[in-house]
């Protein structure tokens, strides 16, 4: 008769890594599968974004001349927030994020339309300088798609994907809810 404190059989131990070994290898290939499929389900007539887009967007912003309006949007990477902006004389005076009344003044400019566009800019060059060589913490392979509001030039989506490496948000996407000018006959 067998001592119940004895090791487990080679045959038990052999199927608890076979489980385990399929178990990592499902994890992983779900992980990289998942990216391609949300990329696919958000496509919704998102062209690449490149620097005369960019230009042509901020060319139609500044001549739209708005200076006072509301702007509302989501942003999703690892969770989805929601942030109400209130520009004023073309200065961000207000940012709610989730409900509640966002203080950190040091970020308000990012988040009115210009910063948006200077943002996506940003991203633009960064993707040039990879394409070109140039390497460093600052300089990362970059995915972007987006849609621009075709009278008024804002982003309407925006989607900034990192490729490779070990990105800390590697999916990052806006969508904006709702843009009111502060004139009471026109809502965007």
């Amino acid at each position: 008769m067998a001592d119940s404190t004895e090791k487990d059989s080679p045959a038990k131990k052999t199927g608890t890594r076979r489980f385990l070994r399929a178990a990592v290898i499902s994890s992983i290939l779900t992980s990289l599968l998942a990216i391609p499929v949300i990329l696919l389900i958000q496509r919704e007539r998102l062209g690449p974004v490149d620097a005369s887009l960019v230009e042509q967007a901020h060319e139609r912003w500044e001549s739209a001349q708005i200076e006072d309006y509301e702007l509302e949007f989501t942003v999703t990477s690892r969770q989805r927030d929601t942030y109400r902006v209130v520009v004023r004389e073309g200065e961000v005076t207000q940012i709610v994020l989730n409900g509640r009344p966002l203080r950190r003044r040091h970020a308000f400019q990012s988040w009115g339309i210009e910063g948006m566009l200077e943002t996506i800019g940003r991203d633009v060059d960064n993707r040039r300088r990879y394409q070109q060589g140039e390497r460093g913490i600052d300089v990362c392979n970059l995915y972007l798609r987006g849609r621009f509001h075709q009278e008024l030039g804002y982003p309407e989506k925006y989607i900034r994907m990192e490729r490779g490496g070990q990105a800390v948000n590697p999916a990052i996407t806006w969508e904006v809810i709702r843009f009111t000018v502060d004139n009471p006959h026109r809502e965007y």
